[in-house]
């Protein structure tokens, strides 16, 4: 239902493998909400994340018209994708204005394409990346492309990026 939601102090601490897209260890696609505010989100180290594409540790995939912000959020879980768009907060970000700010990943983001230490893929020009830290390893598999440790792959969009850190080591092919 379309509308203003607020997620505050959450954990996530099972294990999730879905044979499809869209996969989040919070939200697996924000659909309808007009503005989504998601704060202290925690998601355990225990915990495993995995999915073809579109896979997040917080939200796989924000593809409509929508505000999101996500503060003082963790991802500590591996999260792993057979597809493109795998990322430690954020999988796919598209017609979204988002804001990623004082978010950490701490799990091993794995995928093909488009594979990011905080966001995976971004194509909205109003994204802002603030105050993140990247602690694990971010990889892409085969001939993977777009690969990094805070963001792998910024679309046709303008985006802020703002006293990031990575700290994890980062690999795959091209576009790294």
């Amino acid at each position: 239902k379309a509308g203003d939601y607020t997620i505050t102090n959450c954990a996530y601490t099972g294990q999730m493998a879905v044979v499809g897209s869209n996969v989040g260890g919070i939200i697996g696609d924000v659909y309808t909400a007009q503005k989504l505010t998601i704060h202290g989100a925690k998601v355990a180290e225990t915990a495993k994340i995995s999915g073809t594409a579109a896979v997040g540790g917080i939200i796989g995939n924000t593809n409509n018209d929508n505000d999101i912000t996500i503060t003082n959020s963790a991802n500590s879980a591996a999260v792993t994708g057979t597809g493109n768009n795998v990322g430690g907060i954020v999988g796919y970000n598209g017609k979204t204005a988002l804001k990623i700010k004082d978010c950490v990943n701490n799990g091993v983001i794995s995928g093909v394409n488009q594979v990011g230490g905080i966001l995976a893929q971004n194509n909205h020009s109003d994204t802002s990346v603030i105050s993140c830290t990247n602690n694990g390893a971010v990889s892409g598999a085969g001939t993977s492309s777009n690969i990094g440790g805070i963001v792998g792959y910024n679309g046709k969009a303008s985006i802020e990026i703002q006293a990031c850190t990575n700290n994890g080591s980062v690999s795959g092919t091209t576009a790294v």
